[in-house]
């Protein structure tokens, strides 16, 4: 049902597809990955505690918070990028809003069925 939507508002079939199969990976990393990298994280500072004298503790949390600071901001990046490409010559960007839209009706759908 949600890639037959989309696909009405792209010309070509195999282009929504690939649209809302990339959505749903990546809502699934923009979510899994944050909470792997918070547990990691967090053994990682405990192993810190508990061991003050290895060394390279630090540089590995500074890498670890940043990997999740642009995990968080990965959906707003795509976004903006999504967002300038040209309107005239490349129809990417209207089937990639209609499939957002698509998939928030599919999930309101869903949760008033439940």
């Amino acid at each position: 049902m949600y890639i037959l939507a989309v696909a009405d508002a792209c010309d070509d079939y195999a282009l929504a597809n690939t649209l809302s199969l990339f959505q749903t990976a990546f809502t699934i990393i923009c979510i899994v990955v944050p909470i792997i990298l918070i547990i990691s994280l967090a053994l990682t500072i405990i192993g810190a505690v508990t061991n003050p004298d290895k060394k390279g503790i630090l540089k590995t949390i500074i890498i670890k918070i940043a990997a999740a600071l642009i995990i968080f901001f990965l959906p707003s990046i795509v976004n903006l990028v999504i967002s300038w490409l040209p309107e005239d010559k490349f129809d990417i960007k209207d089937c990639w809003q209609k499939a957002q839209e698509m998939k928030v009706q599919i999930d309101e759908e869903s949760q008033k069925n439940n």
